[in-house]
């Protein structure tokens, strides 16, 4: 009877020279990536902020027309009852009236716009501008104006309310954001810089969101007309 005999081959791992390789090659390709992935999550940054800035305005001007009601939309430094208006922000709050000095309030979505009450209808909530519930991501707001009045119409009736009374320019009015930590703003989409965000106030109502790197003159649907 005939016999095979299986010669089993010695486990053979890798090299030194194979591992440092191996390094090497994750190394270069770290190195690569990482500023990559930074420059995303910055842009990512302020795309989020800017589409908070919009949905809010958006939102303020929703409850104007359900309401027929002139609302305040203010952009403030804080939430609690030392707010004062900043074009800066980073934190806005709506409301049937002033609410300088007292944002502290519990908004209110139901609360009718009786002079003189002045209820906080919706406010940003401080925990969502960071997960640690600070403004500490280097976004940066600047605005044309640090408040909007939106008439019953959804229209912006001006930029300095008063009581009894609506001043201030009608026109447009811009809401940048930028990121100054980060560098400045890119002029061209295939530029280099940061990728800034431009949310426009109109005065007929319209509210959007734009990227003011792309053409005026194109017809790009992105572009921030003027």
């Amino acid at each position: 009877m005939r016999t095979m005999t299986i010669t089993s081959r010695p486990a053979r791992g890798y090299s030194l020279i194979e591992l440092v390789v191996v390094v090497a090659i994750l190394g270069v390709l770290m190195s690569l990536g990482v500023p990559m992935f930074g420059e995303i999550m910055r842009n990512s940054a302020i795309r989020a902020r800017a589409e908070t800035v919009l949905g809010s305005l958006q939102q303020a001007r929703s409850e104007a027309l359900k309401r027929n009601a002139t609302l305040w939309y203010q952009l403030v430094d804080t939430v609690d009852d030392t707010c004062a208006l900043n074009t800066a922000g980073p934190y806005w709050i709506v409301g049937t009236g002033d609410r300088v000095g007292a944002c502290a309030a519990t908004p209110d979505p139901a609360a009718v716009p009786v002079a003189p009450a002045t209820a906080v209808l919706f406010k940003s909530d401080p925990r969502a501008l960071n997960p640690d519930g600070g403004t500490d991501d280097g976004v940066v707001i600047v605005a044309g104006s640090s408040q909007f009045c939106i008439s019953g119409l959804g229209q912006l009736t001006g930029t300095n309310c008063t009581s009894g009374a609506v001043t201030g320019p009608t026109v447009s009015t811009d809401i940048n954001i930028t990121m100054p930590s980060a560098g400045a703003c890119r002029t061209t989409t295939a530029g280099t810089g940061v990728a800034c965000m431009r949310v426009s106030v109109r005065s007929g109502g319209q509210v959007r969101m734009c990227d003011p790197a792309i053409d005026v003159n194109g017809t790009d649907s992105r572009r921030c007309i003027p």
